[in-house]
């Protein structure tokens, strides 16, 4: 794990999927919510978005109540992976999805998840599962 944390970048995560093979296997992931907020003024004011943050701000497309600015610019991912066999008691706290006769992944020790936006081409989440045993 601490050996793709270092190498993990842009190029390297391309090469890792032009390199992996697509097929069909049995998943089994343990049951977590992760979630991240961001102060988004900071990166705003770095790309030069200043004004809508002043007394000088011009949000009269957006709103008729004006003068008004922005105070504060937040973003919040949340990643929830839900228990979706409820008939299973001994399952209730494992995501499952299965097929007869095919390989099995089970995520029963750290790993990475990354999400990606397939039009943009970017990741929308990256996240470290660092204990992935069920409650």
């Amino acid at each position: 794990m601490q050996q793709l944390l270092q190498n993990l970048s842009p190029e390297y995560l391309n090469t890792l999927q032009r390199n992996m093979n697509q097929r069909v296997v049995n998943l089994y992931f343990p049951k977590f919510t992760v979630s991240a907020t961001y102060d988004l003024e900071t990166v705003m004011r770095t790309l030069g978005i200043t004004q809508i943050f002043s007394n000088n701000a011009d949000l009269s497309k957006v709103t008729k109540d004006a003068p008004v600015k922005v105070s504060k610019a937040v973003h919040k991912a949340v990643l929830a992976i839900e228990d979706t066999d409820r008939k299973n008691a001994q399952f209730s706290n494992v995501f499952k999805i299965t097929s007869p006769k095919v390989p099995t992944v089970k995520f029963n020790r750290p790993f990475l998840v990354i999400i990606k936006d397939k039009a943009l081409d970017l990741p929308f989440i990256v996240g470290k599962i660092g204990d992935p045993k069920p409650q």
